[in-house]
């Protein structure tokens, strides 16, 4: 994808993330220290509603550059072949592709500091998934799955529906 960013966000449940960018144009990060993260979360809280901030809903317009510099707010330069990882927890970043590029990411947890997906469920901003229960993190990723296979074998059944109607007429 071409010039492509991303919003200010936190990962999901606050876990980790790696972001392999395998080639083309550099990617910009902007990142939040750990030691303004409450900073940075009070102007977002005076900025924008709070029901937004945590559902990648932030946009990178809406935050000027003065006030990001004001705030702490720092920036790496990520070029083809390097992997970034964010920490897990508030690790407030967003992205800014400078041209074409080939990226993979994903999200993942690994015991840090005595951090687990349990503490992080219960830390995690009520805003992100609210209707997951505190505690049941995992019972509510299987309901969502299920939802999402009824879903895909309901698409299923509709395009073969589809296609024997096609075959009739």
């Amino acid at each position: 994808m071409s010039f492509t960013n991303t919003s200010w966000h936190v990962e999901d449940f606050l876990l980790q993330s790696i972001n392999l960018l395998l080639v083309g144009r550099p990617k910009i990060w902007w990142w939040v220290p750990k030691s303004l993260e409450h900073r940075f979360r009070r102007f977002l809280c005076r900025e924008h509603e709070a029901s937004r901030l945590f559902t990648k809903a932030v946009p990178l317009a809406e935050v000027s550059l003065r006030d990001l510099v004001r705030l702490g707010v720092r920036r790496v330069i990520q070029p083809p072949g390097v992997t970034m990882i964010t920490a897990p927890g508030y690790s407030f970043h967003t992205t800014l592709s400078c041209g074409w590029s080939l990226a993979d990411s994903s999200n993942f947890m690994l015991n840090l500091k005595g951090l687990s997906m349990e503490m992080l469920d219960q830390v995690r901003p009520r805003e992100q998934y609210a209707d997951a229960p505190r505690g049941g993190v995992g019972g509510w990723i299987s309901d969502r799955l299920k939802t999402f296979r009824m879903l895909r074998d309901l698409h299923r059944r509709r395009l073969v529906r589809r296609r024997d109607n096609k075959g009739m007429g």
